[in-house]
């Protein structure tokens, strides 16, 4: 801040090198010109060329030092230095002592910081009666000093001087620009808060999103490891029952070969002694009955190996039918398992399009605070 001046006191007359720079620069106006230039043209004018601007400085200053005269005069460069009005503080015991002593001739000569060394060593010297009746003075004068400043600040003479001396406006102007630099540093302080908020509230989304693809990957994977497992299980009880039909019919088979072979040669040992009671012109009765044996044989081997057929055919539908129930149920658990973690997947979609909005809302209102602080901000400026 610049130092306050008094509008009252007359202005300094203009000096004749800043009387020529305002004058060349007007007749060169369409240029450019530093002050380095300006200050070689003046250097480099004649005493007649330089002459006018000497004579204007010359005539302006004379007519400023009568009106300073004046301005003094009147008191009014006193007035704005101090309000005559307020009460002045009472000299310390050590003060008014030198002011007293300076006043004799081998301290009035010297300069004031010289006299107050030179005094030094005489009020060290001066003896406590002397020094007593100087603090009662000055306890004395304080008391009078602090009643009468307190009646000075109680009759508003003080605002009505700094009013006057334009010292009032400055220090309105000055407390408006505290205000104004306070508010504005509180505003940055909360746009930096809402900021940092808002990178807060982004990094948690960030990091929401990252759980969310984590959480869906291992889903989508679990669900792939549960189908390959369910597939390895179905193909290890498909094996294990394919190998235990299998066995049933091999055996089977075994008991019809046994059962086709012991058949047949009854129906060989039939068919031989029928051949044999007819070589032999055995009875007729003993050929048919032989004849009858032989029939009962092959008709018994016929329907034994028709047993023996159903009986593989109904393994080999059993083997068929357990097949088809395992991979049944297989498929089932592995439906009902995709359908959670299908479902699961949905619920996840669906907390992370909640996340997401919830996010951006956030986000969105902690920006709308900030603009809104900033135009209330510019509203109070």
């Amino acid at each position: 801040a610049g130092r306050l001046a008094d509008p009252g006191k007359p202005k300094r007359a203009l000096s004749p090198y800043l009387r020529f720079a305002q004058h060349y620069r007007q007749q060169h106006s369409g240029e450019k010109h530093s002050v380095q230039v300006v200050a070689g043209k003046w250097k480099s004018l004649t005493a007649q060329e330089a002459e006018p601007f000497l004579e204007e400085y010359r005539r302006e200053k004379e007519a400023r030092d009568k009106e300073m005269e004046a301005y003094r005069a009147s008191g009014q460069e006193d007035y704005f230095k101090r309000d005559p009005a307020r009460p002045k503080k009472p000299l310390t015991p050590y003060l008014a002592w030198a002011q007293e002593a300076r006043k004799q001739p081998q301290y009035a000569a010297l300069k004031l910081v010289d006299s107050m060394k030179a005094l030094k060593p005489d009020w060290e010297k001066l003896g406590e009666p002397e020094k007593e009746r100087l603090q009662e003075r000055f306890k004395a004068e304080q008391e009078a000093y602090q009643a009468a400043l307190a009646k000075y600040n109680a009759s508003g003479q003080h605002e009505e001087w700094l009013r006057k001396t334009g010292r009032q406006a400055k220090l309105d102007a000055a407390v408006a620009k505290a205000r104004a630099k306070a508010a504005k540093l509180a505003l940055a302080k909360e746009a930096a808060k809402a900021r940092q908020a808002v990178a807060r509230e982004r990094a948690a989304a960030r990091e929401a999103r990252r759980r969310h693809a984590e959480t869906a990957k291992a889903l989508r994977q679990g669900l792939r490891e549960f189908v390959a497992d369910q597939k390895d299980k179905l193909g290890g009880r498909v094996s294990e029952a394919k190998a235990r039909k299998q066995g049933l019919v091999d055996e089977e088979k075994a008991k019809k070969r046994s059962k086709e072979d012991t058949l047949t040669a009854r129906v060989k040992a039939a068919s031989e002694a029928v051949v044999k009671a007819i070589r032999d012109k055995k009875p007729t009765g003993q050929v048919e009955k032989a004849q009858e044996a032989l029939r009962e044989a092959r008709e018994k081997r016929v329907a034994e190996a028709k047993t023996s057929g159903v009986k593989i055919k109904h393994l080999q539908a059993d083997l068929k039918e357990k097949l088809k129930e395992l991979t049944g149920k297989t498929t089932e658990r592995v439906k009902e398992r995709r359908s959670k973690a299908q479902q699961a997947l949905k619920e996840l979609e669906e907390k992370r399009r909640v996340d997401r909005e919830s996010s951006a809302q956030k986000i969105q209102d902690l920006r709308a605070e900030i603009k809104q602080k900033m135009e209330e901000s510019k509203q109070r400026a």
